[in-house]
């Protein structure tokens, strides 16, 4: 578990060197500083504080061309998909991102540690995030960062992303078979709509520990693995709205294996102050079985400072399962504080 001191100390130290940088080997800056301390129950298992979700990033802008972005926090961070490691990794501080970028009249492209950006998770920044993380990504269905080279443009509101990556993440060996993550989509100033993609193919030799299957996929086989999902984005006077619906197949031979999830939360702002909010979290593992369905409720209370740079929310799930109800509501507390908030 990333130790409180340890992370205060990184951010002290990177302001320093950020002030002390020299001009002639371009410029440092302090892009990004979010402190979200948590506190986490859950039925059964009690609760304990945690540092995970807080980062720092450090930019490094070499000219209006080059540049290297650094962000620093949890390694669970970079979501290592269950497909690969079947149990979360152990929670250390570490690169969360760590790349190079070129930005050019015709994009930006990376190489590095780089954002896969897929459905919601990629149309907003990390420190905008107040809900907890969605089935999706709780579950490691589909992973946030990996080893890779992307390219992003935009024209005319439109905008398009293509990713080429290891796909397993950290864990080792890499079966040699790189993954493709896209997203298309088209944004407003109050609405956003993107469609993303992602395939790749994993080999039983770097799947075959484990029990948990998604779709019924057997792990001791071959699988050729496509997800896409739609997500929807309004931002209103007085609204959050967000919903997203995403399908994923595992084909082994003849044999199709098919998952399910959607999504659908909104926020009211009441006030300049306070706010309350409702999610639905769907969660359908093997589309073909019965009695697999997985739903997560979940409401939000937070107040927040009137210029945003501090807000503190209180969420609560009641996690529903179709075939066997277990005791696992949980219950967030997080104090977000940021400097950059939109």
């Amino acid at each position: 578990m990333i130790r409180v001191s340890h992370f205060i100390f990184l951010v002290a130290f990177l302001s320093g060197t950020v002030a002390s940088a020299n001009e002639s080997v371009g410029r440092i800056r302090l892009e990004e500083v979010l402190l979200r301390p948590t506190y986490f129950s859950q039925e059964k298992e009690g609760g304990e504080f945690s540092f995970q979700d807080s980062n720092v990033t450090v930019e490094w802008r070499k000219d209006e061309n080059f540049s290297a972005r650094f962000k620093i926090g949890s390694t669970l961070e970079r979501g290592v998909p269950q497909i690969f490691l079947e149990t979360a990794p152990d929670d250390e501080l570490g690169f969360i991102e760590a790349y190079a970028q070129f930005s050019g009249v015709y994009g930006e492209l990376r190489a590095g540690l780089v954002p896969l950006n897929f459905g919601l998770r990629g149309m907003s920044q990390d420190y905008e995030r107040i809900w907890p993380y969605t089935i999706l990504f709780e579950d490691r269905i589909i992973g946030l960062r990996d080893y890779g080279v992307s390219y992003y443009t935009g024209h005319n509101r439109f905008y398009t992303e293509f990713i080429l990556h290891n796909g397993e993440v950290d864990t080792k060996p890499n079966d040699g078979n790189p993954w493709v993550t896209t997203r298309w989509g088209w944004e407003k100033e109050k609405f956003q709509v993107q469609v993303s993609g992602q395939t790749g193919r994993s080999v039983k030799d770097t799947t075959n520990q484990g029990s948990q299957t998604l779709a019924g996929w057997d792990r001791s086989k071959n699988a050729q693995w496509r997800f896409v999902a739609l997500s929807l984005a309004w931002r209103l006077k007085k609204w959050n709205i967000n919903f997203q619906a995403t399908a994923g197949e595992a084909e082994q031979g003849d044999d199709e294996k098919t998952l399910a999830l959607y999504q659908f939360d909104f926020m009211r702002h009441l006030g300049p102050n306070w706010g309350v909010g409702l999610r639905h979290d769907q969660f359908d593992r093997n589309t073909k079985s019965k009695n697999d369905l997985v739903s997560e409720e979940s409401a939000m209370i937070y107040t927040k400072s009137t210029d945003s740079t501090s807000l503190l929310s209180l969420v609560f799930t009641k996690r529903l399962e179709e075939d066997k109800q277990v005791p696992n509501d949980k219950l967030w507390l997080q104090w977000r504080l940021t400097p950059f908030v939109k």
